[in-house]
């Protein structure tokens, strides 16, 4: 996924998945819904993660969390449309990752349910921990269809 700013703003993460330990297991939509847009990955087939791995840096010493979740997506164009249910946590790490602007930190996420039916939808999760620093972090997932 793509994140792109246009007219001179910057892209704005969605806080609407909650703060607390997981995201969210749900999403209704109510307005936002161009910040959520770039952040899913549409499986029209059914998958197996095999492996998650997590490339990331920030620019002060800080620890993230990672979560890998699917969702239902409502479908359809009227109100509703886009809506998300069923969250499912399908990796996550175990303890927090140390980074800093003077290190790219790389670990292994626990695979906690692999398989991912066709027609959901996954988002990546990335919380710092106690902090606002700047982030940069790839979630590679290795997965075969089933």
């Amino acid at each position: 996924a793509g994140l792109d700013a246009t007219g001179n703003t910057d892209w704005s993460p969605s806080t609407a998945f909650g703060s607390g330990t997981d995201p969210a297991t749900t999403l209704t939509i109510s307005s936002g819904a161009e910040n959520i847009v770039p952040v899913l990955w549409y499986v029209p087939v059914a998958i197996t993660i095999d492996e998650v791995r997590v490339i990331a840096s920030t620019d002060s010493a800080d620890t993230l969390n990672f979560h890998l979740f699917s969702y239902t997506m409502a479908t359809g164009t009227g109100s509703g449309a886009g809506d998300l249910s069923s969250g499912t946590l399908l990796a996550h790490n175990g303890s927090t990752l140390t980074t800093g602007d003077d290190r790219i930190t790389t670990t292994t996420l626990t695979v906690d349910s692999a398989n991912v039916a066709s027609d959901k939808v996954i988002i990546a999760f990335v919380e710092n921990v106690g902090a606002t620093t700047d982030v940069t972090a790839q979630l590679l997932v290795k997965y075969h269809y089933q």
